[in-house]
């Protein structure tokens, strides 16, 4: 409960001091590719595991070079013991790159893992490469290393995990 509670204030401290500064607010959703085209073999899991994540994105203003981005985000995935995962990450997005239109975003994050009832606290970080469609559209890959916690305790396999998402991002 301690943890949950922390996560809150942190991702409210993130709403506060992002407000005063914001310039873009968006949210996206992403489909990890593994688990829809080839599955998980290890679980016994066939294709079309529904492995999404949703995030509320804070813009920062623009620099040189890009912009601060906060953001909370919650991951769910359909495995066994179904896996969730709520977090809250800072990072920064370069958007003045040598191709225009491209956006390459880099940021670390600390949130709740949540399997068989029982909860983690864990870190991460999140890696996306994004193209502009239009002002309000964006289409993303997004790379994400875990800490998982949940690995170690069920099945004796603690490691970090890496995922590889594709998604849509709206600017609202």
């Amino acid at each position: 409960m301690k943890s949950i509670l922390n996560l809150i204030v942190a991702t409210t401290l993130c709403f506060t001091i992002n407000s005063k500064a914001q310039e873009q607010v968006s949210l996206s959703l992403h489909q990890d590719l593994k688990f829809a085209i080839i599955g998980d073999e290890q679980g016994g899991h066939s294709t079309r595991i529904i492995d999404i994540t949703a995030r509320f994105k804070m813009q920062g203003k623009q620099q040189q070079f890009g912009y601060m981005v906060i953001y909370p985000a919650f991951q769910y995935a359909n495995l066994l013991g179904i896996y969730k995962r709520y977090y809250a990450n800072v990072g920064y997005s370069f958007n003045r790159l040598f191709i225009k239109n491209f956006e390459a975003m880099a940021g670390l994050n600390y949130g709740i893992q949540d399997r068989f009832s029982k909860s983690f606290l864990t870190f991460g970080a999140d890696f996306e490469l994004s193209y502009n469609i239009s002002e309000k559209f964006k289409f993303s890959l997004l790379a994400q290393v875990v800490e998982r916690k949940d690995l170690a305790v069920f099945y004796d396999d603690y490691k970090l995990g890496f995922s590889g998402s594709f998604g849509l991002e709206f600017n609202l």
